[in-house]
C-alpha cells in the first residue's frame, strides 16, 4: 500500500490503522478505538483531519510530543480519583491522564474528561468498594475496548503449540513449541 509522507511517519502501528481506515465506507460516522501500540497524537489528528474519523486510544508517555501532564507519582499520591488533562482546540484533540490503581493516559479527537462519573473501586484502607471519580474519556474507552482486551487475555492464556522460524536461507520451518 502506498502512504503519503505524513502517513509513512506514523510508524508500523499507525500505518496499519490508516490502511484499515481507508476501507471504511462512511468515515464521518465512524469511531476507531486502539491501544497504546497503535496510538500517537499524529495518528489521531490525521484520522480526524484527513478522513473525518473520530478516534480514542491509550497512549504511551513517549508519544505525547511535548504535551506535559502531571507525573504518575504525584497523581497517585493525590489518590485514585485524580486526573490531569490538556486540550488543543486547534488540533481538536484531548489528552487525559487518570490515576486508578496505576496511571493511564488516553487521547481522543471526540471526547475529553467531562462529564465525570463515579465508578466503584476496592479500597484497601477501607476494606470495601468506594466511589471514585472517573473521566468520560476512560468510560468511552472501557465501553468500546472490552473485546480487544478480552482477545489479548485469551491469546495469552492459550499459547499455540507451534511456532515458525525463518532460516537464514529465507525458508519457513514449523516446529513444536517446547513450553
Amino acid at each position: 500500500m502506498i502512504f503519503s509522507g505524513t502517513e509513512a511517519e506514523l510508524g508500523s502501528g499507525g500505518r496499519v490503522v490508516v490502511q484499515l481506515c481507508k476501507t471504511v465506507p462512511n468515515p464521518t460516522k465512524t469511531y476507531v478505538y486502539f491501544d497504546n501500540w497503535f496510538t500517537s497524537l499524529d495518528l489521531i489528528i490525521l484520522l480526524k483531519n484527513d478522513y473525518g474519523i473520530n478516534s480514542l486510544g491509550t497512549v504511551r508517555s513517549n508519544r505525547l510530543q511535548g504535551c506535559t501532564l502531571e507525573q504518575d507519582k504525584s497523581l497517585l499520591k493525590m489518590g485514585r480519583r485524580t486526573f490531569d488533562y490538556k486540550a488543543d482546540n486547534n488540533a481538536g484533540i484531548a489528552v487525559v491522564k487518570w490515576a486508578d490503581t496505576k496511571c493511564v493516559t488516553l487521547a481522543s479527537s471526540y471526547v475529553s474528561h467531562t462529564p465525570t462519573f463515579q465508578v466503584k473501586r476496592y479500597s484497601k484502607e477501607e476494606k470495601k468498594k468506594v466511589d471514585v471519580v472517573c473521566p468520560q474519556i476512560k468510560k468511552q474507552y472501557n465501553t468500546h475496548m472490552g473485546g480487544v482486551d478480552l482477545a489479548d487475555m485469551l491469546i495469552a492464556l492459550y499459547k499455540t503449540l507451534y511456532e515458525t522460524v525463518k532460516s537464514l536461507d529465507g525458508n519457513m520451518t514449523i516446529s513444536k513449541n517446547s513450553e
